[in-house]
């Protein structure tokens, strides 16, 4: 029987060692990266039907990360009911849709539920409270139930792509909303003259 001597593995330096162990600490001298990019889009006008559900998402939503899978999982779910969005809750308080944040309103107020960890504050969101700030409308950012909800007179869900998006059907709940509410309308004028100059 011919021996042979075990190969040997070449060693990698201190440096390399660091970049490719498996580790959960990250390593205090990366930079960040940052990348945008610009493309033409339409905002066309959404008469959505939602899903209330149970917010499935980890404990911090207001980390943008590519951990969307609570997100997907909803989503998909109210997809094969008909639906075009959900409407997700915590403990029975409102935190925000699949892919948009939400506001709703009665006669006077337009109510958001506020920023915490389970809410990722958008863009169009934080735009579109200081305009209507601005132009003297009453908006209210706190913790909201369900019951507020299905109270409401008129909903919607604001995002990048969807610009604003009113919602007219809420799958899982009997409830009586107005279309091209008032404060919608306002809101959604605002948003067109103020964002598209």
């Amino acid at each position: 029987m011919i021996r042979r001597p075990p190969r040997s593995t070449p060693k990698p330096s201190s440096a390399a060692s660091d970049v490719y162990k498996r580790q959960h600490m990250f390593n205090n001298k990366i930079s960040t990266e940052t990348f945008g990019y610009v493309v033409e889009y339409i905002f066309k006008t959404q008469a959505l039907k939602v899903m209330l559900c149970e917010d499935l998402r980890w404990q911090r939503c207001d980390i943008k990360s590519t951990s969307l899978l609570g997100n997907i999982m909803s989503m998909n779910n109210a997809k094969d009911k008909g639906c075009d969005e959900v409407i997700m809750h915590r403990d029975n308080i409102l935190t925000e849709g699949g892919a948009s944040n939400m506001f709703f309103a009665d006669d006077k107020t337009i109510f958001t539920p506020e920023i915490s960890t389970n809410i990722l504050p958008g863009i169009t969101r934080d735009l579109l409270i200081n305009e209507i700030k601005k132009a003297g409308m009453k908006v209210e950012e706190g913790n909201y139930s369900i019951d507020d909800l299905v109270h409401a007179k008129s909903i919607w869900l604001t995002s990048s792509t969807k610009g604003l998006a009113q919602v007219t059907e809420i799958f899982n709940y009997d409830v009586s909303l107005e279309r091209d509410h008032h404060l919608f309308m306002k809101c959604k004028k605002i948003f067109s003259e103020k964002f598209f100059k």
